[in-house]
């Protein structure tokens, strides 16, 4: 059998949905069986950014694991505002990774930019979508831990 890998879009999408399948279980009493545990546990891995806002999947993997992707996430987030300009912090973040890195709601990060809160953000007149620089997010995130 040939080796499979699984895309990192792909592995998100699958672990969303064992989030829901989990929460269908705990709905009906059913607690996470062995398999679904060790799944849960390789999803959790293999995308932290994502796993970190599924707090079932995160439960269902375990204590260790879950405490090793949080500080995967943090470290993967502290990387992606890297200061030194030469790799992601230079780029433009869309309102769902921001809202990832930063540890907010969507709506949080909406309301941040309407009020004018990041400099150089704009949103765009046809799709409306917002387009924030990740070192005003930087900016941003340290101004909300300061106060």
């Amino acid at each position: 059998m040939p080796d499979a890998r699984l895309e990192e879009r792909h592995a998100r999408k699958a672990a969303m949905g064992l989030e829901r399948a989990l929460e269908l279980a705990r709905a009906n009493y059913q607690p996470p069986d062995e398999d679904v545990r060790e799944t849960a546990a390789l999803f959790a891995a293999a995308v932290p950014l994502t796993a970190v806002n599924l707090p079932l999947l995160l439960l269902a993997a375990g204590p260790q694991v879950a405490r090793a992707v949080k500080v995967e996430a943090r470290r993967l987030a502290a990387s992606r505002l890297d200061p030194g300009g030469a790799g992601p912090a230079s780029s433009v973040l869309t309102v769902r990774e921001a809202a990832r890195i930063a540890g907010v709601s969507c709506q949080a990060i909406r309301a941040a930019a309407a009020a004018d809160r990041f400099a150089g953000a704009r949103k765009d007149p046809v799709t409306g979508v917002w387009q924030i620089p990740a070192a005003a997010l930087e900016v941003w995130m340290e101004e909300r831990n300061a106060a």
